[in-house]
């Protein structure tokens, strides 16, 4: 099969056309664009296979066995060992009984191929640990590691009795999984649950498994009506607590989930279900562990081999992790090989790429931003890395020239780099959503303040710039959130916690003490779910539980707090428990995703606002000829309130947060209520002529027709047209 990415061959880079604040930069984007193009054409020209072999080295490196038992094994190690083996059960941890040889042509491989036994199986019994055993000149103390393509790890005893994660045989793709269902094509909309499989049990003390959430989880993911879900922690991490993203072992599903073979399972029923599953993919940095992980293949003080060293930035200042180096062959082999096994062996439908700052800058994105494109192209204050950006070309130009469904490519950028989300196409970096990390940050910082400010208070014209500052005119689509998992972690809470506190049990129980507590709680996730959903973005995102209002922070056991499970499951039973609030909420969710599934307002761009009143407190914008109502003072309601529309006819209720199926009184009449359109400077049907207050509201709107409704306090009333 050979790859062909589309690309901007003629270099008139029509990206420059979308945003001429690139016009003074438009030699710069060039540049970065041919390197790109560089680079590309000397890995199909070198590589044995072009673009299509060097993407699939799960082919020629690491362990292989093929159909008479032979097996065969490859390393890259860059150094100049003295020896290398391969040792395991199957020779009893004998290094001289398995010696590698170093490949005459590619120098820094090594290889062997081990024949099958007398009996004709296979000479390393299937599911039987192993490791690589070098030797260096400069070091009486051989180098245990693993192999850097290993699949399978489980915990093995060390010497000192601490369990390390050691490779196991088993070359079965996906643990010999076969899938039933094709990938789904890419929805219309992008509906986004990201969950991570270890907290997603509904008790705490232990780690849930990929065949738990197949079970327990999935069927409340479609019945919610998200339509993709983004899973975290997925590769192989010795670290519970480090959220799946300190990463040793890049093709190894984490074995504390389950066998490769559940992950596939989970990841068919999704299919099966029209779900599509995207992996949370971290590229950008690495575990700096040197028996279990990448390091160190140089020498017992971790040689650089993979990464970058010490004086080019090799160790991440904050996290301590190691720092990929992109400009070198063997680690784009790594990676692209890497990201073309997840959907090619286990049926993945696209990526979350983590951490794009740490990759894409010098200073790993550890410095404010303020939007000024000096900061990404010019050359004395631009401190891009540029085998990074490199190595994001490279990446989208493999994942877009696979066959099958489009992928869904989200780079978690937290500096707004342009062109990111722009297609490869036109000069973009190829991605096709950014996610817009100032949504939750927007939401974070306001609940999060000392103390909180009271939503009442928020300037509409702040929710307003502030959630609709994305690059979506310029041709950019962003995924939103009002939470994500980084605010809900240790150190954050959930939007629910910071709004009830404490005895949230109490204060969210029908009738019981301090009960308005929990009800104004409700008004406000609702408020805050619709705006970010409706208005911010081009895609949608929700973590696991976060859709019914979870009450608690996640954190994962660790020395830190005596390694305990309390906070490291989700409250799955507040959802359904009649007696409590949170079903409202949950009931909500559902409902607003089949709205948007129904309406489509995330594929249009930019809403349009046509009344943000401080005084009245009252929001109203338009998308997707969709007409969002929001009222956002405490305690005024505002009967016979003449809103703007943009077509003439009659409207009904697609939602209403007051609802009482979502908690609310019910004031609204959703069910048989109709609205009719009126002219703007029409007599009222009494025949009174409009005040000269009425005609300025109605004319600020900007429509020459305007409905009247009954708008109560905290609520959110959608209109669409009848007909």
């Amino acid at each position: 099969m050979s790859l062909s990415p589309s690309l901007d061959t003629e270099h008139g880079l029509s990206a420059l056309s979308h945003d001429p604040n690139l016009a003074p930069h438009q030699e710069v984007v060039r540049e970065r664009y041919e390197m790109f193009e560089s680079e590309l054409g000397r890995i199909e020209g070198d590589e044995e296979g072009g673009l299509d072999g060097f993407t699939k080295a799960w082919d020629s490196m690491g362990l292989r066995i093929v159909p008479d038992n032979t097996i065969t094994y490859s390393e890259w190690i860059p150094s100049e060992p003295t020896s290398a083996s391969l040792i395991g059960e199957f020779n009893k941890w004998d290094p001289l009984a398995h010696p590698l040889a170093r490949d005459a042509t590619k120098p820094q491989r090594w290889s062997i191929t081990i024949p099958p036994l007398p009996s004709g199986d296979p000479a390393i019994p299937l599911g039987t640990p192993i490791k690589l055993h070098i030797v260096q000149p400069f070091s009486r103390t051989p180098l245990l590691r693993t192999p850097a393509y290993s699949t399978v790890l489980h915990p093995l005893p060390s010497p000192s009795g601490d369990p390390i994660l050691t490779a196991y045989f088993d070359p079965r793709p996906a643990g010999g999984y076969t899938f039933k269902h094709p990938r789904p094509p890419p929805p219309r909309s992008l509906r986004i649950y990201e969950a991570h499989v270890g907290v997603c049990v509904g008790e705490p003390g232990r780690v849930g498994g990929w065949a738990d959430f197949e079970r327990d989880v999935l069927q409340r993911v479609e019945k919610l009506g998200y339509n993709t879900i983004q899973l975290m922690g997925v590769a192989e991490h010795p670290y519970y607590a480090s959220y799946g993203y300190l990463v040793t072992s890049l093709f190894a599903p984490s074995s504390r989930f389950g066998p490769a073979s559940s992950l596939a399972s989970l990841i068919d029923a999704a299919h099966g279900l029209g779900i599509r599953v995207i992996l949370d993919v971290v590229h950008a940095h690495a575990c700096a562990n040197l028996e279990e992980g990448l390091g160190g293949f140089d020498g017992p003080t971790g040689g650089e081999g993979y990464f970058r060293s010490p004086a080019q930035g090799g160790w991440h200042p904050v996290w301590g992790s190691r720092m990929y180096d992109y400009g070198k062959r063997e680690v784009l082999r790594l990676l692209l090989t890497n990201l073309r096994y997840w959907v090619e062996v286990f049926q993945f439908d696209g990526f979350r790429f983590d951490g794009v700052n740490a990759l894409l800058y010098q200073h790993y994105g550890l410095v404010p931003f303020s939007g000024s494109y000096d900061e990404y192209f010019s050359p004395t204050k631009s401190k891009v890395y540029l085998p990074g950006l490199t190595y994001l070309y490279l990446a989208t130009a493999v994942l877009t020239s696979l066959p099958g469904p489009r992928l869904t490519l989200l780079a978690e950028d937290f500096s707004g780099y342009p062109t990111l989300a722009l297609p490869l196409s036109s000069g973009g970096v190829g991605f096709t959503h950014r996610l817009l990390l100032n949504v939750p940050d927007f939401f974070f910082d306001r609940f999060s303040a000392g103390p909180p400010q009271p939503f009442h208070t928020w300037s509409l014209r702040e929710i307003v710039s502030g959630l609709g500052n994305r690059r979506v005119g310029l041709g950019e689509r962003g995924v939103a959130a009002s939470e994500t998992h980084d605010q809900c972690i240790e150190g954050g809470k959930t939007i629910s916690e910071w709004l009830v506190a404490r005895e949230w049990g109490e204060k969210m129980r029908l009738g019981g003490k301090d009960e308005w507590v929990g009800e104004k709680a409700v008004e406000v996730l609702k408020l805050v779910r619709i705006i970010t959903h409706a208005y911010a973005g081009e895609g949608y995102l929700n973590f696991c539980g976060n859709e019914f209002g979870h009450p608690e922070w996640l954190t994962f056991p660790s020395e830190k707090n005596g390694h305990s499970y309390a906070h490291a499951f989700r409250r799955w039973g507040l959802a359904s428990d009649d007696r409590l609030r949170y079903r409202y909420l949950d009931e909500f969710d559902g409902a607003l995703n089949g709205a948007e599934e129904e309406r489509g307002w995330l594929t249009e761009g930019f809403a349009r606002v046509s009344r943000q009143d401080e005084d009245t407190r009252l929001l109203v914008f338009h998308r997707a000829q969709t007409n969002f109502i929001l009222n956002l003072h405490p305690t005024a309601s505002y009967a016979d309130e003449p809103i703007g529309m943009p077509a003439r006819g009659k409207y009904r209720a697609l939602l209403c947060t007051d609802e009482t199926r979502f908690g609310g009184q019910g004031r609204v009449d959703v069910r048989g209520g109709e609205w009719f359109t009126f002219e703007v400077a029409e007599a009222e049907e009494d025949g009174r002529e409009r005040t000269e207050k009425e005609n300025r509201k109605a004319d600020r709107d900007g429509y020459e027709c305007a409905v009247k409704v009954y708008i109560p306090a905290m609520t959110a009333l959608v209109l669409v047209l009848a007909d």
